[in-house]
């Protein structure tokens, strides 16, 4: 979470939270929100390292699904990147040629 937002920004948050009447003063947000992804946080892919990770209360049974998870948006994440360096390529290429046809 601290990479997301600094403590400033979550700070605000907080308070126009509390001030729009969706948050008890003084409400323990932080600390439920870690709480909560801890507990309902099967797995992750982490798309600026590259890797995904599998939290250790899965079952046997269970790792499988999550790790089919993951790797979709690890391959969406790959897919993202060949397409936008691709068309990149594409339109160096087209322009190079045009440029040699003129």
């Amino acid at each position: 979470m601290n990479e997301d937002k600094d403590a400033a920004k979550r700070y605000a948050d907080q308070k126009s939270m509390e001030k729009f009447g969706l948050l008890p003063k003084d409400y323990p947000l932080e600390q439920t929100l870690v709480k909560v992804l801890t507990e309902q946080i099967a797995g992750l892919y982490d798309p600026d390292s590259k890797e995904f990770f599998i939290a250790n209360w899965n079952t046997d049974a269970d790792i499988r699904m999550v790790m089919s998870h993951e790797l979709t948006h690890a391959l969406h994440d790959n897919i993202s990147i060949s397409i936008s360096g691709q068309t990149r390529r594409s339109r160096t290429m087209m322009r190079n040629s045009l440029a040699t046809r003129c």
